[in-house]
């Protein structure tokens, strides 16, 4: 799969199932309400301060941030960069492609700034 910038969708409501871990075994699954746009996912687990940023088709967390907003802008930085966004596959997604630093450095900067605001 050759690596090309995404063409972001509109976010549209969505609900995501989570799996419930014990002893690192999946004993059942919580739903989660949240909202998608193609290939990218936010959620908000209840009770908790932060909103995930999800790589829906590879199952990957992307990063958790303090806000929606900040997920919807990381997620639209993200597809303007040479990406393999389209793959299924959690290995190849980002790296070996040509704006792999790129993504890595958006990631760690929203990181930084995201609790502080």
């Amino acid at each position: 799969m050759e690596p090309r910038r995404y063409a972001l969708p509109e976010w549209t409501p969505e609900t995501f199932e989570l799996p419930i871990q014990e002893h690192g075994k999946a004993l059942s699954y919580q739903e989660v309400p949240g909202v998608r746009a193609g290939v990218f996912g936010i959620y908000q687990v209840p009770g908790e301060i932060s909103f995930t940023l999800l790589h829906v088709l590879s199952a990957t967390i992307i990063t958790r941030l303090a806000t929606e907003e900040s997920c919807r802008k990381l997620a639209a930085d993200l597809s303007d960069l040479r990406l393999c966004l389209e793959t299924t596959d959690r290995n190849i997604m980002v790296r070996g492609t040509p704006d792999r630093e790129e993504a890595m450095k958006l990631i760690d900067r929203y990181e930084e700034h995201s609790f502080r605001e």
